[in-house]
């Protein structure tokens, strides 16, 4: 299983290459999260955590991408959790700046020692267009029944905030161009 979720994020990052046919409405994208993690199992001492994760998408139009990535989630059960994640984004923009998102996709542990079974991953959030290159978001996730260490499996609930580059998006700012004629 963990193979099949690593061959769909190198799928994904593939499908994110900027191709001669690129469109202008499709927009690769690198996104950086920070936020905290909450273990659900009670076993596992400490159950919070910071979690710190890297992905990478391609938005086909302003409502479908898919993205991959991964993630580090330190110190929980005395010890840190790396995980790998792949799946789809939805996003409903209300205004030109300012959108929700959703995120379906699977999450699979990477740490040694631990079973790499792909898990599904769950998420919602609200993004807010600073300018046409960079974008910040808010939101949460859910990771359900992810191993983080030796024999114990638990449920992972993020808040986050992160930022994102979007490259080739186009810069739609209002520019100003006033003709003077100068009379000879």
């Amino acid at each position: 299983m963990k193979y099949l979720l690593l061959s769909s994020v190198l799928i994904s990052i593939l499908v994110c290459a900027k191709s001669p046919d690129f469109v202008e409405n499709d927009v690769v994208w690198l996104s950086a999260n920070m936020g905290k993690t909450h273990s659900n199992n009670e076993d596992v001492k400490p159950n919070d955590s910071v979690n710190v994760q890297i992905q990478i998408g391609y938005d086909f139009n302003p409502y479908v991408g898919l993205y991959g990535g991964g993630g580090i989630a330190s110190n929980i059960g005395s010890d840190t959790v790396s995980y790998v994640q792949s799946g789809i984004k939805l996003t409903y923009p209300f205004t030109s700046t300012f959108s929700i998102f959703s995120t379906l996709g699977a999450v699979s542990a990477i740490n040694g020692g631990i079973s790499h079974q792909l898990k599904s991953n769950i998420g919602l959030g609200v993004s807010y267009i600073i300018t046409p290159q960079f974008s910040t978001q808010f939101g949460v996730d859910y990771k359900d029944n992810l191993p983080i260490y030796n024999q114990y499996d638990s449920d992972l609930n993020t808040v986050f905030w992160g930022l994102t580059y979007h490259f080739g998006r186009p810069d739609t700012s209002n520019k100003l161009i006033q003709q003077i004629e100068i009379i000879k």
